[in-house]
C-alpha cells in the first residue's frame, strides 16, 4: 500500500468520533444506571477512568467474584436483575478478553444499544487521548507515512493502521482481527534457537521469562534479566531458581536506560505491571546502559519497560550496531513511540527489516520487531 493510501486512511480516522469520550459525555451525571460487566483486573482501570470523568458506576457484574473494586460492589447478573430495572441501565464490557461471551449473555436480556465496549487502559495509564494523539499525528503524518511504507509485510501495515485507528477512536472492534498470540516471538517473525544470548529488559514477575525458556526447551547460551522493582525480586528470583540449573541466567536488580545513573521510580502494585521510571516517583533505583554491562555478542533483546524503551535503545547502541540482534520493542507506552523508536533503529542499522504486531484485545501491547 502507498503513502497516499496511508494518509487517506488516517484522515478518515481523524474524522470519526471517539466512542470512549462520547460515552463519557453522554453519561456524565446521567440518569441511567451504569454497570460494568467483568470484575477482573481490567475493571480497575475502567472504574478509575470513568469515575475520574464523573461517570457514576452503580455496580460491577461478575458471575464468580464477590466484594468490591475501588469501593464499588460486585454482584452476579442474577442479583442485578433482582435489584434493578435492567432496561433503565447501560452496560460497559470491562473484561475485553471475554467480550463476545459477555455480549451474548447481555443480548438475552437487554438491547444492543445498551451495550458499550471501548478503550480506557491506554487513556487512564498512559495519558493518551483523542485530541493529543490527533495533534501528534497531524504534525508528523509525513514521517509516519514513511514508517508505514517501510514496514516489511502487509500484515504490519494493516496492524499499524488499525492501532492508530483504535487509539484515535477508542473503538476496540477495529483490532479484533489483527491481534496475534506469542507476544515477543510471533512465529511468522521471530525464530529463536539454542544459541541465543538474550537480554530481557523488564522481567517483572518472571512470567515472560518462563514462557521464553519453555519455547526454547530450556536451551540457550545465556539470558540477562533486568528488573528494578523490588516487589518483583522474590517472585522473579524463585522463577529463575526453578529454571536455571547451570548459571545460564543473570539477574540485574537494575533498570535500563541511556546511561548508568540513579533515577526516580514509581512503584505500582505488582499485579499491574505498571511500575516505571518517573520524575515524580516514590523511590530511587539504579539504572544502567546495556553497553556498560553486557560485553558479549547478543542475539535477541526484548523490551517492555513502560516508556523507557527509546532511552534503553540509546544505551545499547554499541551492541545493536555491532551484533544486530533481533529486537522486540513495545511501542504503545507513548504516542511518539511508534515513530521515534523505528526511526532511531534505522539510524543504527539500515539492514533491519521491521514488523509490527499487536498482542492484546485492547490498545496496549503493540510491539515493533526488528530482524
Amino acid at each position: 500500500m502507498s503513502k497516499e493510501y496511508f494518509v487517506n486512511c488516517v484522515e478518515n480516522f481523524i474524522n470519526n468520533k471517539n466512542v470512549t469520550e462520547e460515552f463519557v459525555a453522554n453519561h456524565m451525571n446521567g440518569d441511567k444506571y451504569v454497570f460494568l460487566f467483568g470484575g477482573g483486573h481490567a475493571a480497575e482501570y475502567f472504574v478509575k477512568y470513568l469515575s475520574k470523568n464523573n461517570v457514576k458506576i452503580e455496580a460491577i457484574i461478575d458471575q464468580k467474584k464477590k466484594g468490591t473494586i475501588e469501593g464499588i460492589s460486585i454482584y452476579s447478573f442474577e442479583e442485578i436483575k433482582k435489584r434493578y430495572n435492567i432496561d433503565k441501565a447501560v452496560y460497559v464490557i470491562s473484561a475485553p478478553s471475554c467480550k463476545d461471551e459477555i455480549k451474548n449473555e447481555l443480548l438475552q436480556y437487554v438491547k444492543q444499544e445498551q451495550i458499550y465496549y471501548f478503550e480506557v487502559e491506554l487513556y487512564q495509564y498512559y495519558g493518551s487521548n483523542h485530541d493529543k494523539y490527533q495533534e501528534y499525528i497531524l504534525n508528523n503524518i509525513d514521517e509516519l507515512g514513511d514508517i508505514y511504507i517501510n514496514l516489511a509485510d502487509e500484515y504490519s501495515k494493516k496492524t499499524m493502521l488499525r492501532v492508530m485507528e483504535g487509539r484515535l477512536t477508542g473503538n476496540l472492534d477495529v483490532i479484533s482481527d489483527i491481534w496475534v498470540k506469542n507476544q515477543y516471538w510471533p512465529e511468522d517473525v521471530i525464530n529463536l534457537n539454542e544459541k541465543e544470548v538474550i537480554i530481557e529488559c523488564g522481567s517483572s514477575d518472571g512470567k515472560t521469562l518462563k514462557e521464553l525458556c519453555m519455547r526454547l526447551n530450556y536451551k540457550y547460551e545465556h539470558i540477562y534479566c533486568f528488573e528494578p522493582d523490588l516487589q518483583c525480586k522474590a517472585v522473579l528470583s524463585d522463577v529463575i531458581n526453578s529454571i536455571d540449573s547451570n548459571d545460564g541466567i543473570t539477574y540485574f536488580e537494575k533498570g535500563t536506560y541511556k546511561e548508568t545513573t540513579e533515577l526516580w521510580f514509581m512503584n505500582e502494585d505488582l499485579s499491574s505491571g505498571l511500575s516505571k521510571i518517573e520524575e515524580t516517583g516514590n523511590s530511587k533505583i539504579d539504572v544502567v546502559a546495556i553497553d556498560d554491562v553486557i560485553k558479549e555478542k547478543v542475539t535477541y533483546i526484548k523490551m517492555d519497560i513502560e516508556g523507557a524503551e527509546l532511552d534503553t535503545l540509546m544505551g545499547a547502541k554499541k551492541i545493536i550496531t555491532q551484533y544486530r540482534p533481533k529486537l522486540a520493542v513495545c511501542i504503545y507506552h507513548k504516542d511518539s513511540d511508534i515513530l521515534n523508536i523505528m526511526e532511531y533503529l534505522q539510524t543504527l542499522n539500515s539492514q533491519y527489516k521491521f514488523y509490527m504486531r499487536h498482542h492484546n484485545c485492547n490498545m496496549t501491547e503493540t510491539v515493533l520487531y526488528a530482524i
